[in-house]
């Protein structure tokens, strides 16, 4: 019996043995795959942006879409290029065997040739600054140059009146390049806006465009949206504090934004677009109006409202420019550019560059052509590595990443 009992007991033993090295040698092999499949993955995504950053910097080298392999022919990269407003929308997959890896990015322009504070159209005028005024950057103007002014009771205050080297500008403005497609996707899924009251709604960029509708003259309040998403009206649209929009596009013939509004958007007016106080468009946001009318057009910034991206006014016709008007008002300000055939009202900040025909002052008393009084341009404030509006085309433009979606 003893016998029996220590074989029962030795073949269990074994049996113990033998699962415990079973698993051991699973667990062994599972770890080895595991780590295999981990090193993989991060080849993948190492691929995957190195890949992606070849697309962009070749970005005027390649089509609407194809495929592209670099350096490890183990992973092909597909790729489309479209317009999403003002920027290039670059949408990636890198491939593996069966796994992908997806990148959305919106990329800009960047000139390498000269950066100017401001270009101010020559109409046989010079430019008269006052107060506390700083124009800090190299400036084109009217070939009359720049004068003091005494204004409001204020004369000059600064040591220098232009802080940069003085070049003379031509009659007209450098001519933009077009921005005729600003969407690029041409499937779409058309929702009312009636429908998303009181929701959230995001889409991705990988997805067919939404386009929100918003059916006459509307107060949006109480919604949230965000990703491959077009706001369009064919009646003014007011913007409540209480919507939250993060790099959408809209498109209405006028846009109010109300106090203290916060998104990132890009505005297509025909009209009038109104920053009021405290509004922060976030970067990369913009404002694009371009319409000929015999009405007053414009962009207005009141106090401490604030923009990070760009804002474009233009037209065809001169006539119609003397009816177009950009305002930053004191405390307001812009990071980037700001272009405006027509006039600009410059009492605010700002940090990058000025394109204009020419400055607008109104006063208590009267009105001003080429003054400009306690404004502000300040070219070198603007960081390096800063992406503003494309809105010249130039064969020595670099494309460069604004952010991933």
């Amino acid at each position: 019996m003893l016998k029996a009992s220590s074989l029962l007991y030795a073949i269990f033993v074994c049996l113990i043995v033998s699962l415990l090295c079973g698993s051991l040698l699973i667990i062994f092999n599972y770890q080895y795959r595991l780590k295999q499949q981990y090193f993989l993955e991060e080849e993948l995504v190492n691929a995957s942006t190195s890949n992606f950053l070849q697309v962009i910097h070749k970005n005027d080298e390649l089509g609407v879409e194809g495929e592209v392999q670099f350096k490890d022919e183990r992973f092909k990269t597909s790729y489309t290029i479209s317009k999403w407003g003002f920027y290039n929308l670059v949408k990636t997959k890198t491939f593996l065997k069966k796994d992908t890896l997806y990148k959305v990015a919106l990329i800009g322009s960047t000139s390498k040739k000269e950066k100017i504070a401001l270009y101010l159209s020559d109409l046989d005028k010079p430019l008269n600054i006052g107060g506390t005024t700083k124009i800090k950057g190299d400036v084109k103007i009217s070939k009359y140059g720049v004068k003091p002014a005494y204004i409001n009771n204020q004369n000059f205050t600064g040591t220098k009146l232009i802080h940069g080297a003085i070049g003379v500008s031509g009659k007209r403005l450098p001519v933009l390049q077009q921005f005729e497609d600003v969407t690029g996707n041409q499937k779409i899924i058309e929702v009312l806006l009636e429908e998303l009251a009181g929701k959230s709604l995001y889409n991705s960029f990988y997805k067919p465009t939404i386009v929100v509708y918003v059916d006459g003259e509307y107060i949006i309040e109480n919604i949230s949206l965000s990703g491959n998403i077009i706001l369009q009206s064919k009646d003014s649209i007011y913007i409540k504090n209480t919507t939250a929009l993060k790099d959408i596009l809209i498109k209405a013939p006028s846009v109010v934004f109300d106090e203290n509004f916060k998104g990132v958007v890009q505005v297509f007016a025909k009209k009038n677009v109104s920053l009021k106080k405290g509004v922060q468009l976030q970067y990369p946001s913009s404002i694009y109006i371009a319409h000929d009318s015999e009405e007053k057009i414009e962009v207005v910034l009141e106090e401490k409202s604030k923009l990070a991206g760009g804002i474009v006014l233009t037209g065809d016709s001169y006539q119609s420019s003397l009816n177009r008007m950009v305002t930053i008002n004191k405390g307001a300000s812009v990071m980037g550019d700001v272009y405006c055939y027509g006039k600009t009202q410059l009492k605010g900040k700002v940090i990058g560059s000025v394109y204009t025909d020419r400055f607008y002052l109104k006063t208590a008393s009267s009105i001003y052509e080429n003054y400009i009084v306690g404004g502000e341009i300040n070219r070198l404030g603007l960081p390096n590595n800063f992406i503003g509006l494309p809105l010249f085309s130039n064969e020595n433009n670099s494309y460069e990443l604004i952010k991933e979606l």
